[in-house]
């Protein structure tokens, strides 16, 4: 299963696709596929990692999740 990470920097290769650093954007990214479509795959995706690093930069931000 391809794994979905974080690349705030945009310095790893390949096809990228953009976020709004938000978990409530993000949530909504997921339910809707747009990752899947926006990378262009098949099957299911691994968002774990991007949904941690939301949550965690949301946390030293001092802001709560919706």
């Amino acid at each position: 299963m391809p794994v979905l990470t974080p690349d705030p920097r945009r310095r790893q290769p390949g096809r990228g696709a953009s976020l709004h650093p938000d978990v409530g954007c993000f949530e909504r990214a997921v339910r809707a596929k747009a990752f899947v479509r926006a990378l262009r795959i098949r099957g299911p995706l691994d968002v774990e990692e991007v949904r941690r690093y939301l949550a965690a930069d949301n946390d030293s931000r001092g802001g709560t999740e919706e």
